[in-house]
């Protein structure tokens, strides 16, 4: 026999194993969820919208692992963390970094996002100004995203853009 077909052969039992978890998770959700449908096609969809504004300075969130709301403060930019200045302070290294909610950090209070993270061991590591501004944006696709650097966060003149 083939190395190829012996390959086969000896995945055919995980792959066959996978599918059945997987038809068991979803059987399970959507049996969980009152026979909602929904479940069987994607078993990690939110019950309701996933965001929804409180007030323009606040964001809040449904997280469906702990099926709770979580609300953030925003600056006036929209953005987590502090205030930006149009103006980049004299010598300062102006680094912008967008995504999705990783970048938002949807879990995570503002000193502990990974753009927080990182300004700070920057600043520790260089000795020198760092800005990092968090223009991570909750469920946003890569199209929008362009977008957005277009139209809202390149004003801010970044010296480095970091996507995540």
């Amino acid at each position: 026999m083939s190395l190829s077909k012996r390959l086969c052969v000896a995945l055919l039992p995980t792959v066959l194993l996978l599918g059945l978890g997987e038809a068991t998770a979803r059987i399970y959700y959507w049996y969980r969820h009152g026979f909602d449908a929904r479940w069987l096609v994607a078993i990690f969809e939110p019950q309701r919208p996933y965001e929804y504004p409180v007030t323009d300075r606040t964001y809040t969130a449904f997280d469906p692992c702990t099926e709770r709301d979580t609300t953030f403060p925003r600056n006036s930019q929209g953005a987590r963390g502090k205030e930006w200045s149009l103006e980049k302070p004299q010598g300062t290294l102006r680094v912008l970094a967008v995504g999705a909610s990783t970048t938002y950090g949807v879990n995570n209070q503002d000193h502990e996002t990974w753009p927080a993270v990182l300004e700070a061991e920057l600043r520790q590591r260089t000795g020198r100004p760092i800005e990092v501004l968090n223009g991570g944006v909750p469920e946003i696709r890569l199209e929008g995203l362009i977008s957005q650097l277009s139209t809202r966060w390149l004003r801010y003149r970044p010296d480095l853009v970091i996507y995540l």
